[in-house]
């Protein structure tokens, strides 16, 4: 009844010829139908998955939007802010220059 597997020279062929044959049976006997697209459209929970994705996804874009323009309009913000101050001191250092040039006449 013992099998040597040290003398065996496959000892996967040892496990097919003792393996239990009415596993592939259980399989056989469920009788599933094989998925397909239009299976899984008539489906109303996939029907509803789907519609709650897409709700999903359709918040995510619009909040995304949201936070972009919030960003952009801060950005513009700063933006303007560092030209009004280099406009600004550019003034100034043009003032400077003039009065330097007038007090040397």
């Amino acid at each position: 009844m013992y099998h040597n597997y040290a003398n065996s020279p496959n000892i996967y062929h040892f496990y097919l010829e003792y393996r239990d044959d009415d596993a592939d049976d259980v399989t056989d006997d469920l009788g599933f139908e094989p998925l397909t697209m239009e299976l899984l459209r008539s489906d109303k929970q996939f029907v509803k998955s789907v519609k709650k994705q897409q709700k999903d996804v359709e918040v995510t874009r619009k909040r995304h939007a949201k936070d972009r323009s919030a960003l952009q309009r801060q950005h513009c913000i700063v933006f303007d802010k560092v030209v009004a101050v280099q406009e600004r001191e550019k003034t100034q250092q043009a003032k400077i220059v003039e009065r330097a040039s007038k007090s040397k006449r």
